[in-house]
């Protein structure tokens, strides 16, 4: 059988009424012909936007073509088709956007504005898809390398781009981030698995790995091919082509293209030649391009590929089967068979009572929701219990089986211990999310069926999308006891406190100037106040002596009693008129020497004044300073002498750590086992931040958010069936129960000829497989 045969299968699927009655089949039939027809090779690569998509498919190209961050990144679907080196598009590139028109880039620098979510344009919307051109590996056939947009993007439509890309592509790519597998990557790797036989699973982040922690790529490899074997390749009877690979994608792209200078940003000098293939061969690219290489080269490729849409197909017409069947069922045991339906009148009243009750047998539902989360809540509880004690027992048994002290030591220094415990905690993370999401879709899953049981009104549906969210892994950082804590505490505090008292004796180094600066300023002003006295001195002298007053003489007229005998007759003839010379004194100048001198002797007495305030204010400015120094030489003697006496802690500590290495290693070797175990036991039993409480706590929340979410989900189906079942009553009611009869007998045939044609398919692939050279 060929792909042809595959063809003629799809397209007598498409002319069969049962492929409507589930969501999107026929979409996913017209996806696989063209996945089919197509010629060319093409591998789509996978993984959330912190994996390296694009610098990993740079590093396969050799060039930086594609923009990488640490940040979301691609938006667009991009191909790399691998075309040879004398084909006229090697080089070029073609934008082709949503509206089906077309464009060419003659620079492919320009590629980030069509690409990348930092363009300016909206790239998810308006850009369909980016088509580069270039010639990367040395193969016949046409191979097309597909960057697809992150699994947890923040752009619209990003996960159902690339889920619709994977199920197109002839292999996958799937790319870890640096904290290697999680549970969101097992749950993607088993749907993808439905349409994917051949895997490369790849950890990019082998040159961020710490050796001296215990973290090495063969290491990191194993941890990721056992989860995959275990939570993936285990529960599916498909046959899995699987292939495991540690690189670093930044080195592979810097040792291969020369335009990068230099490997990290704040590196100080560009790479030389020689460092560019030392970096080229640190990054383990080789082995990568050794899987590429053997894929094509593999004496099964065409047949692979074969394999590989037969598994697509069939995985479809299983879907196809399951929801036909569950419809057909009911069709044929509650309508075609129940005797009530003769009377139109009782099913008119069944229809009445089916919508009377529905709020009731929603209740109801929601019930038994909240029971069997709680149910599942405790039975996770105790697997809890159990597995921690378990881990504890586990850990426990390998510090008791050592026997060499020295060893022992060494593993508590490079956190063997601690990195053994991370390691089981972090697998039973993973099996606990596995459980929890198998219990809740084991929940889910009752209540569907349950629903038959009231009322018989609810069908499967698809689920395909109904993703039920797991709280993501709780952080389980181990903090170990260290025996030297006390003294690098106590050596921290004496650090502490020299730099105190070295800020200490800057402050009183300040104060001290300060003072200097004071009895500076002091002095001066006592200068300033010796030289306004002289200065008066000097300008009173300039004034010499007070001058003398002025005086001249006037003649004056007075009258004055007569003498002798004529003073008897003065009463009639009057005093005697005489005159005499007055002095008149002018004393106008010596009073503006008393000015001048007033007026000499007030600016000194003012400026004297002033001086003597600032005087006093520098001396109380002193008293204060003095009285601070004072104060911070007690204090300074204080801390001295706490500094003496931390030293001489701290010197006793220093003894008694000597000691006590010094001691016996078989009795320090127990105790030491003793208080690791102690540790261990404290990080997973006790406290609020213990391990069994995190994870309890994050299945409380689990239980929480999953029993709302299965509510949405079950009423949604609650009432789409609801709606359903009363088209088909409407339909009986209306007289049209003949067309539901002969519907139901043409999908049965339909059916018929689905599960013969899924048998021929399940014949064939067994003989393909078996036919597979070795």
């Amino acid at each position: 059988m060929q792909n042809s045969d595959l063809k003629q299968k799809l397209d007598l699927l498409k002319s069969y009424s049962v492929i409507y009655d589930g969501a999107n089949i026929k979409d996913t039939i017209d996806t696989l012909e063209d996945r089919i027809d197509q010629n060319e090779f093409k591998i789509a690569v996978v993984g959330e936007f912190s994996a390296g998509k694009s610098t990993f498919i740079n590093a396969i190209v050799g060039r930086d073509l594609l923009k990488h961050a640490t940040l979301e990144t691609t938006a667009a679907l991009t191909y790399i088709h691998n075309v040879k080196s004398d084909d006229s598009r090697v080089g070029t590139c073609t934008i082709t956007f949503a509206d089906g028109t077309v464009e060419d880039l003659d620079r492919l620098s320009e590629l980030e504005k069509y690409t990348t979510t930092q363009s300016e344009i909206d790239v998810v919307a308006e850009v369909r898809s980016v088509d580069i051109y270039i010639d990367f590996l040395d193969v016949d056939d046409e191979l097309v390398i597909v960057d697809t947009p992150g699994l947890n993007g923040l752009a619209d439509k990003h996960r159902e781009l690339t889920i619709e890309e994977i199920k197109q592509a002839h292999s996958c790519i799937y790319l870890f981030p640096k904290r290697g597998v999680a549970q969101t990557d097992i749950d993607f790797i088993k749907y993808i698995s439905n349409y994917q036989n051949t895997f490369i699973f790849i950890y990019n982040f082998i040159d961020e790995l710490n050796a001296f922690e215990g973290e090495y790529p063969e290491t990191k490899i194993a941890g990721i091919k056992e989860n995959i074997e275990r939570f993936v390749l285990s529960q599916t009877d498909r046959r899995i082509i699987t292939y495991y690979c540690g690189m670093s994608a930044l080195k592979a792209l810097a040792g291969k293209d020369t335009e990068i200078k230099r490997l990290y940003e704040d590196d100080f000098r560009d790479i030389s030649e020689s460092e560019r293939e030392q970096i080229l061969e640190e990054s383990n690219y080789a082995e990568f391009e050794k899987i590429l290489t053997s894929i094509f080269n593999d004496v099964n490729f065409q047949r692979n590929r074969y394999i590989t849409n037969c598994y697509t197909v069939m995985n479809l017409m299983e879907y196809i089967l399951m929801v036909s069947k569950k419809k057909q069922s009911e069709i044929e045991n509650k309508i075609l068979k129940d005797r009530a339906f003769k009377d139109i009148s009782q099913i008119k009243q069944q229809k009445i009572e089916m919508n009377r009750n529905q709020d009731a047998v929603l209740e109801q539902l929601y019930e038994l929701i909240v029971h069997l989360f709680d149910e599942n809540k405790r039975i996770l509880n105790s697997d809890i219990d159990e597995s921690i004690s378990r881990i504890y027992e586990s850990i426990s048994n390998s510090i008791n089986s050592e026997s060499d002290y020295s060893t022992f030591e060494q593993k508590v220094e490079t956190n063997v211990y601690k990195q053994m415990l991370q390691k089981l905690i972090d697998d039973y993370q993973l099996e606990l999310d596995y459980k929890k999401e198998n219990c809740f879709q084991l929940v889910y899953k009752t209540i569907l069926a349950r629903i038959d049981e009231y009322g018989d009104i609810i069908s499967v549906a698809d689920r395909s999308n109904a993703d039920l969210k797991i709280s993501a892994a709780i952080d389980k950082e181990l903090a170990a006891d260290n025996i030297k804590n006390d003294i690098k505490n106590l050596e921290q505090i004496a650090v502490n406190n020299k730099k105190f008292l070295e800020d200490f004796n800057k402050q009183r180094e300040g104060y001290r100037l300060e003072i200097e600066k004071i009895f500076a300023d002091i002095n001066a002003a006592k200068k300033h106040k010796e030289d306004l006295t002289a200065e008066q001195r000097r300008k009173e002298a300039a004034l010499g002596d007070r001058p003398v007053e002025d005086v001249r003489y006037i003649v004056e007229e007075f009258e004055e009693d007569r003498k002798g005998i004529a003073r008897l007759f003065q009463f009639i003839l009057g005093k005697k008129k005489s005159t005499r010379q007055v002095p008149q004194y002018d004393d106008t100048k010596g009073l503006a020497w008393d000015k001048k001198k007033r007026e000499i002797k007030e600016r000194t007495d003012e400026e004297r004044e002033a001086i003597n305030r600032e005087l006093s204010n520098l001396e109380s400015k002193k008293c204060t300073l003095e009285e601070k120094i004072e104060l911070h030489d007690k204090e300074q003697a204080s801390y001295s002498r706490k500094m003496d006496i931390l030293n001489h802690e701290i010197a006793a500590k220093k003894d008694e750590l000597l000691m006590f290495e010094e001691r016996l290693e078989t009795e320090y070797f127990t105790l030491r086992k003793k208080q690791l175990r102690q540790d261990i036991e404290a990080y997973l039993f006790e406290g609020d931040n213990s391990i069994t409480k995190l994870f309890k706590e994050s299945l409380v929340s689990d239980v929480a958010s999953n029993s709302e979410l299965v509510k949405g989900y079950i009423k949604n189906e609650f009432e789409k069936r609801l709606s359903e079942k009363n088209s088909v009553l409407d339909e009986i009611i209306n007289g049209n129960l003949i067309d539901i009869q002969n519907r139901f007998k043409n999908k049965k045939a339909e059916i018929t000829k689905i599960e013969e044609m899924y048998n021929e398919l399940k014949v064939e692939l067994d003989y393909e497989q078996t036919s597979i050279a070795v």
